[in-house]
């Protein structure tokens, strides 16, 4: 916690020692972050990318190396454990959807993690078009969209 305060500054907290500290986040993206535990236990891919996106922002990098550890997980380059994890659509680290093949783009890219790209472009080719052109939004409303020549790429396979 922050304990010291902006000089000028009205106490009107509980504690006068204490500032708010307004991030600009999602609420949802700052849930995840707090209970994040390094236990064994699946968890969905939206979750994980949040996380990752939170740690790249914010370079905690034990978080960013676990949730891209989970990402790879599925979004690997061996087809033969892709093809394993797809049946299940997930592995015991991470859990997936097909609508977040345009999430695992974006993170791919974020991260500069070219190796998921074959396998999250291979599914997003498999997507709706409507999904190509327009994206999937997350439980928050933000919409993940593929770049102008992914989404060209995607139409023409």
């Amino acid at each position: 916690m922050i304990k010291t305060k902006p000089k000028g500054s009205p106490s009107r907290t509980p504690h006068p020692d204490l500032v708010k500290l307004r991030l600009p986040h999602q609420p949802d993206e700052l849930r995840y972050l707090l209970r994040f535990c390094k236990a064994s236990a699946q968890m969905p891919f939206s979750t994980v990318a949040a996380l990752v996106r939170l740690a790249e922002k914010y370079r905690i990098q034990a978080l960013f190396d676990e949730g891209l550890k989970r990402i790879k997980s599925c979004f690997t380059e061996s087809l033969q454990v892709y093809d394993k994890v797809e049946k299940k659509k997930g592995s015991t680290l991470m859990s997936f959807a097909d609508t977040d093949a345009i999430a695992a783009v974006a993170t791919a890219r974020l991260t500069n993690t070219p190796s998921m790209l074959p396998l999250a472009l291979n599914m997003c080719c498999q997507l709706d078009p409507d999904m190509i052109l327009n994206g999937v939004a997350r439980a928050n409303g933000v919409v993940d969209q593929l770049s102008p020549a992914d989404r060209l790429g995607c139409l023409r396979a």
